[in-house]
């Protein structure tokens, strides 16, 4: 059996990539090895960039419903001293929030992608859960193909051409060599969902905070970044955790991504305000996460590879969502062009590469720039949220971070990117 184009993975990036084939005619097959809906560790955050293309699959509507944090374009960020701040993400300014620019959405993964992918079957997708692909067929050095279980029973499919987006753990972007290994850019991320949640943490209010200097060994651990983020859902006493733990840390600590979350609860001083009295519901659950600071490779002939099966989680704050879908939106165009030139030549699947390097690459630069002359100096995090008390208002995190690093610590930063259109915070 023969399709033109397989996606393998139906999270937001494959999904993304399975929606734009179809609206573009392509004879498109959608697979996942899970039975949908199904969960993913995350914080559950939908950037307002994500806007332009949840237009495009009629969906924006439907995600702003299932949004559980109103009040999410202002978050509380508290620095390693636990001094805290709040600022607004820019989607709006000067106070005036600008509709055509988006919001930030918390809502559920399993909820959230559900939406996106059933769109991309609307379009015309075909969809097939319980397929565990688990080989490329690859023939003369071109991709041209999968192997793997459907419902435990091996088959075989050939495609003209593969869209790998099956996260970050794939084993195949590591049969074609792509894998980022840095260990400084990898990181366990966890999801929790909380009950119980004190007074001090309004419905509709987003707490960031950073690992505080006063937990044991963090002399050891102050070059790494770690934070984590408690959205109150509009909902009183509800609330969703998610934290991102470089796997240095975790060594540097010598404790579990969980034994340092009940820390920060049990010790800290924002952990016994924010946290006092709530209640864990289910277990926090963690996922291995790989980011980058600017865009790997990804592309083999016959193949595309996207979203977290490339390491396109940006490195400062680890949002990976907006990067996935504009690249499964781009791996369409390209596809589409390739069909219909019929220039099959591995040069024009490396067009990919340079076409989404072109869109990504000035925002990775952005923040990978903050990541080493902010993240990297817990100092610094101390003085920026300092520096952010001199502005009038609720100030923008964007601005805040460009005018630090540039006025304060007099050194030269990539523009940042327009609001509405980040790749993260």
């Amino acid at each position: 059996m023969k399709r033109q184009v397989i996606v393998v993975g139906a999270g937001p990036a494959g999904s993304s990539a399975a929606f734009y084939c179809a609206k573009r005619g392509l004879d498109v097959l959608l697979v996942d090895k899970e039975t949908w809906p199904r969960d993913k560790v995350c914080g559950d955050g939908w950037l307002p960039s994500l806007k332009p293309i949840f237009d495009d699959m009629g969906i924006y509507e439907e995600m702003k419903a299932q949004n559980t944090v109103s009040g999410g374009e202002y978050f509380i960020l508290a620095s390693p001293n636990e001094e805290v701040v709040t600022y607004r993400l820019g989607t709006h300014e000067n106070g005036e929030k600008d509709e055509s620019k988006g919001e930030m959405l918390i809502v559920p993964r399993r909820i959230g992608d559900d939406i996106v992918r059933r769109a991309a079957v609307r379009a015309g997708a075909e969809f097939i859960e319980n397929f565990n692909v688990t080989e490329l067929i690859i023939k003369r050095g071109r991709v041209c193909g999968i192997r793997g279980y459907l419902r435990n029973h091996f088959v075989e499919y050939e495609a003209d051409a593969v869209v790998i987006a099956n996260g970050s753990h794939s084993m195949l972007a590591r049969q074609l060599g792509i894998f980022n290994e840095d260990p400084s850019l990898s990181m366990f991320a966890a999801r929790g969902y909380f009950t119980n949640l004190p007074p001090e943490l309004k419905p509709g209010t987003v707490l960031q905070f950073y690992l505080p200097e006063s937990i044991p060994n963090y002399e050891k651990a102050r070059k790494t970044m770690s934070f984590g983020w408690i959205s109150a859902h509009d909902k009183p006493g509800c609330g969703t955790l998610g934290m991102v733990i470089p796997i240095e840390t975790i060594e540097a600590l010598d404790m579990s991504l969980e034994e340092i979350f009940n820390w920060y609860v049990n010790y800290s001083k924002n952990g016994q305000r924010f946290f006092k009295g709530a209640k864990l519901v289910d277990e926090l659950k963690g996922w291995r996460l790989v980011g980058c600071t600017e865009v790997q490779k990804n592309y083999a002939h016959g193949a595309l590879v996207i979203g977290d099966a490339c390491s396109q989680p940006e490195c400062a704050h680890f949002y990976g969502i907006p990067a996935g879908m504009i690249s499964g939106k781009i791996a369409a165009a390209v596809l589409d062009d390739i069909f219909t030139t019929g220039d099959d030549s591995e040069e024009s699947f490396a067009r990919f590469h340079k076409i989404v390097s072109d869109r990504l690459n000035p925002q990775y630069k952005f923040y990978s720039t903050f990541r080493e002359l902010v993240h990297f100096n817990i100092d610094n995090v101390n003085k920026m949220n300092e520096f952010a008390k001199t502005f009038p208002g609720i100030p923008s995190y964007t601005e805040v971070m460009y005018k630090f690093v540039t006025q304060v610590l007099g050194k030269e930063m990539p523009t940042p990117p327009a609001a509405g259109a980040r790749l993260s915070q």
